[in-house]
């Protein structure tokens, strides 16, 4: 069985009009005595259903974050379970819920706006298509109605459903 552990993540050739690779940083709390595994948070893994992931905020040391009284947030990554994300999938769309504790909630959106983290069901307004890029990272999509938008960030700077927004987010494995 395929697994995101046996997709080759090392580039044994360039094309001329590749885009410049980017290795992967070393963020505060991925060194020994953090809660992660140890792993530099790459931007590279693909999200497979059964996995748990750390979303990255493009080339920064921001992540996806649950916090329980403001919801989705970009947070500087500290390790803490409230960065873990893991992968779901229904009906061929992807879907991510924090770290499992009292309830497990989906990330999703309402009103095509910002993320939010309220639902234990995973029903279109949690459900994400992953696109990976020709670059780092990855688009990822929210399901809206029968189209796909981007999630970018808003005015604010949080998670949210932005057309056309341009922004990218590494997925990091870390089990």
């Amino acid at each position: 069985m395929e697994t995101p552990s046996s997709v080759c993540s090392s580039v044994s050739f360039l094309r001329e009009d590749a885009p410049p690779f980017i290795p992967p940083q070393k963020l505060p709390g991925s060194g020994t005595g953090s809660q992660h595994t140890g792993r530099e948070l790459v931007l590279n893994d693909p999200p497979w259903p059964g996995h748990t992931y750390i979303i990255r905020f493009e080339d920064t040391s921001r992540v996806i974050t649950y916090d329980k009284d403001k919801g989705i947030l970009l947070a500087e990554y500290d390790g803490e379970p409230s960065q873990k994300w893991i992968c779901h999938a229904k009906e061929g769309w992807l879907g991510f819920t924090n770290d499992p504790g009292e309830s497990t909630l989906f990330i999703g959106h309402y009103n095509n706006k910002k993320l939010h983290c309220w639902v234990s069901h995973h029903l279109p307004g949690e459900m994400f298509c992953i696109r990976k890029r020709l670059g780092n990272g990855f688009q990822v999509l929210a399901r809206v109605g029968g189209s796909l938008h981007p999630v970018g960030v808003d005015e604010a700077g949080d998670p949210a459903v932005v057309r056309h927004s341009k922004v990218w987010w590494g997925f990091t494995l870390i089990t």
